[in-house]
């Protein structure tokens, strides 16, 4: 239902890009944005199109309530599952990645003895929620893996499994029951080894929840073959989108 026609990239037609395309989104002159990281941005004409959405719940919103919005959500999540290969009813609309990350933590019964594995590299949120579960929950603990680059992937998963390992020496009753990884760190930004470390995480008996919050538009998402048990990302930071669409798998 997009309202007006521009020269955006697509498919078929994949030019002009750079400065070219500054006349498509609604940067001031003389303003350059480099942080695509926090909350991305998108083209004037995608904003002509949720104006249009919102008129079109607004003309009747009981009917847009009642008949309309569940299935144009399943219209958009089946166009997602489309892009990151798994199947429309696996992945949800939340509010942002903090909410994905806090649906699992929060929802799963860890009992004691229960640890949650984590790198040192993870989003400083999902820190502070990781420890707020360890905290009200009687001996659930953190096992952080430090990770100090430069590193090759190698060596971050030799350092992830003998974290492990180390673990399970300790013959306390103890289990890693979570681990969470990132696919692409906020601070620094480094692309993680995420297919291996799932595979290798999932080997000892442990659930493994991506964040995939940069992940698609810059890496190649394809969730039938990475196979995680909980993902989250965000499209609104590099697919141009509203910053409404965060998706958990």
């Amino acid at each position: 239902m997009t309202s007006s026609t521009t020269d955006l990239p697509t498919p078929a037609n994949p030019g002009p890009f750079g400065h070219q395309q500054r006349k498509n989104f609604l940067f001031p002159e003389n303003y350059t944005q480099f942080n695509h990281g926090s909350f991305g941005a998108f083209p004037k004409v995608v904003q002509d199109d949720m104006i249009a959405w919102h008129n079109r719940a607004e003309q009747d919103v009981d009917r847009w309530m009642r008949r309309d919005l569940k299935p144009a959500l399943a219209n958009t999540c089946a166009q997602i599952a489309e892009l990151m290969h798994c199947e429309g009813d696996e992945i949800v609309l939340v509010q942002n990645t903090t909410v994905g990350i806090n649906t699992v933590l929060r929802s799963l019964q860890f009992q004691p003895g229960d640890r949650i594995l984590q790198l040192s590299t993870g989003y400083i949120s999902v820190d502070k929620t990781v420890h707020y579960i360890c905290d009200t929950h009687d001996d659930v603990k953190v096992v952080e893996v430090p990770i100090t680059f430069p590193m090759t992937d190698k060596e971050i998963l030799d350092k992830v499994e003998e974290t492990v390992k180390a673990h399970q020496q300790l013959k306390d009753g103890s289990r890693i029951r979570l681990a969470i990884v990132d696919w692409i760190s906020s601070v620094p930004s480094i692309v993680h080894p995420v297919k291996q470390l799932v595979e290798m995480l999932q080997g000892y008996g442990i659930l493994v929840f991506v964040d995939g919050a940069h992940a698609i538009g810059q890496v190649h998402v394809d969730l039938a073959d990475l196979h995680p048990d909980f993902f989250i990302t965000n499209a609104h930071k590099v697919k141009a989108t509203p910053s409404i669409f965060r998706f958990f798998f």
